[in-house]
This record gives C-alpha cells, structure tokens and sequence, in this order.
C-alpha cells in the first residue's frame, strides 16, 4: 500500500475517480462527500495527505486547511487544494496548503504531485 489518502468534495463523482483511480494505483482512499466527516476521518486513521475541495456547500475548504494546518496533530499533513477557479494560488497559500489542482485533472498528475509531496525530500 503506497499511502492512505482522504478527499473530501461535494462533487460525488470527482471523489469516485479519486476513489478509483488512485486506488487502481495502490493507495487507500477514503473519500467523504461532507467535510463535517473529516475529523472523524482523521481519528479513525490518520492520512499520509488530504485532498480538499475549495468551495464546498456551506463550507470554506481553505478555513478547513487553515484549521488542520494550525492543530498541532494535523499540521505536518500535507494537504492538496482542489478547485474550478482558476485563481486561488493566494488563497492557498494564505491557508497553507501544499499545493493546489485545477479541476478537472489528470490523474497521472494527481499522483505525480502526491508522491512529490510524499517524498522524505518534499
């Protein structure tokens, strides 16, 4: 098993290609259609990276990041913003997230940049 991964997104169907693709290539996926999950998540078993919805149905996906990244128990995840605009490199980085994607993305790119953030250099 390559690394256990949570993401969470309002958009079903993206976190099924997540679910899919990322599990075809060895990692264990959970995924959570509501970010109120994600803290249970965590308690159950503690991820190797968190891919994160920007903009959720009554929730801030970069106020979560600011929140994990700020908890002492949380903060070493690194966490990948998911988003369809364009333009929230300043958001993510005033949230600390390690990275963003746009979406829709590539797969092979999705997994490029989790090992990358993965990796004892990262």
């Amino acid at each position: 098993m390559k690394a256990n991964i949570i993401a969470i997104d309002d958009d079903e169907d993206i976190l099924e290609i997540i679910r899919l693709g990322m599990g075809f290539k060895g990692y264990a996926v959970r995924v959570s259609s509501n970010a109120t999950n994600l803290i249970d998540m965590i308690r159950d078993t503690m991820p190797d990276i968190i891919l994160l919805d920007i903009r959720m149905k009554g929730l801030d996906g970069s106020n979560i990041c600011t929140l994990l990244k700020n908890n002492f128990t949380t903060a070493h995840l690194p966490i990948i913003i998911l988003s369809a605009n364009d333009n929230i490199s300043e958001t993510c980085k005033n949230c600390g997230a390690d990275r963003y994607l746009s979406k829709p993305f590539d797969l092979a790119e999705l997994d490029n940049v989790v090992q990358q953030l993965l990796s004892p250099a990262a």
